[in-house]
């Protein structure tokens, strides 16, 4: 039986993501209530004995000056995905719901792994004599194959190529993930490379603590340094305060990180005087927001969403010491994983001809997660043409955007 996103089930809805071990905060209905400029949808299946078998949450959006819309369901749907059944109700729903929002085609980027990516990983790590983990292993990637062979079936294409870049889809389909089921903090810290380790627990004056609403702004003038430094497109204060709203305290922290250069005096005089770490005097005068981050914890996942640092004291490593502080709140939460988002492909590539290239992906390399790369957007298109067109124009206007933002950035920076 097939229903849609009433009153009456939302709970159900939500208990039924928030325990699926494919469930993912961008399938809850709270991320609906953050993407409010889209109307938020849902189709829901149940078995024989009424249970819920799978969920998909839907975003649709209007398309500009025609009067149709794109559906979108972000990381869904939320299912057995070798369930070939449930999988084609869960379509079959959206199809319905197609009609009724006059929707050109229904997109999804799911949370499945690319099993051929997935298969090349595995060759390499057997030649170093590394085990397959819960993100990579033989069952993921037949689970893969299956969910392909079934997608392919309803009439779904894939509009991902390998090699795209971070702005070439909604979602990234190339992310660092850490396997961290069953393991403690000491387990997690021996995964890293030393270098890591080091800065994580090297006693600098950084302080980090766990942030307020109040504390969106700091953040947010953060992230405008480093968008402007990294020449991408930032959210505004008001997205994140948004998001705070709605994910607060369950299921979001803001961690910051302070610094305060007059406490070098002191932990110098602590160590002269071979004293203990001065931590309370430190934390008493901390100093300026010098970084920030955003985490999202939901079912069995946590996800470092954003992250911003200043130009200044950067070789104080208070980004290394916040993803420390994401992955502790994933541990406590008992998490199977820890996802670090997005990374380029031209980056792995790099790697694999023996050159770590600096910058994001440098940094996250050093924590040694599973370089996991997604099956990517797949659509059903209802309306082949005007789908086309719209995928063309979207493309297009995504990377104009990215580039008025590199320039504008350039030009403030001659002023």
């Amino acid at each position: 039986m097939t229903e849609f996103l009433n009153d009456s089930n939302k709970e159900a809805f939500e208990q039924f993501v928030s325990t699926h071990p494919k469930g993912n905060f961008m399938q809850s209905l709270k991320w609906g209530r953050v993407k409010t400029e889209w109307i938020n949808d849902a189709v829901i299946v149940y078995d024989n004995e009424k249970n819920i078998k799978g969920a998909m949450n839907l975003l649709i959006r209007k398309v500009p000056a025609l009067p149709f819309t794109i559906m979108y369901t972000p990381r869904g749907p939320v299912c057995d995905i070798t369930d070939e059944e449930t999988v084609c109700e869960l379509i079959q729903g959206a199809k319905q719901l197609a009609k009724k929002y006059k929707s050109l085609a229904l997109k999804m980027d799911t949370d499945v792994i690319d099993p051929s990516d997935a298969r090349l990983e595995l060759s390499e790590w057997a030649e170093k004599n590394r085990m397959p983990d819960n993100i990579i292993n033989d069952s993921t990637i037949k689970a893969s194959e299956t969910f392909i062979a079934t997608l392919k079936k309803l009439g779904f294409t894939c509009n991902s190529t390998k090699k795209a870049k971070k702005f070439d889809a909604i979602q990234p389909r190339h992310v660092f993930r850490q396997d961290i089921k069953g393991k403690d903090e000491a387990a997690l810290m021996a995964m890293f490379d030393a270098d890591a380790r080091n800065r994580i627990r090297r006693k600098n004056g950084v302080v980090t603590e766990i942030g307020t609403k109040d504390d969106l702004k700091a953040f947010s003038a953060l992230m405008n340094t480093t968008g402007e430094r990294d020449g991408f497109v930032v959210r505004d204060l008001s997205y994140f305060e948004k998001m705070y709203d709605v994910f607060a305290p369950e299921n979001l922290r803001l961690y910051m990180a302070y610094y305060n250069p007059d406490n070098e005096e002191l932990i110098k005089a602590a160590k002269e005087e071979k004293r203990d770490y001065p931590e309370e005097e430190i934390k008493n005068n901390k100093g300026q927001a010098i970084a920030g981050v955003i985490a999202i914890y939901y079912g069995n996942k946590v996800w470092y969403l954003y992250g911003a640092s200043g130009n200044k004291f950067r070789n104080k490593y208070p980004s290394e010491k916040l993803q420390w502080e994401m992955m502790k709140w994933a541990i406590e939460k008992n998490c199977d994983v820890y996802d670090f988002r997005g990374i380029e492909a031209k980056d792995r590539e790099a790697e694999k001809n023996g050159i770590i290239p600096n910058g994001v992906y440098r940094f996250k390399k050093q924590f040694r997660g599973t370089y996991t790369t997604f099956i990517g957007e797949w659509e059903l298109p209802f309306n082949k043409f005007l789908n086309f067109m719209f995928n063309f124009a979207e493309k297009n206007f995504r990377e104009l955007r990215r580039k008025l933002f590199v320039l504008k950035t350039k030009l403030s920076k001659r002023k």
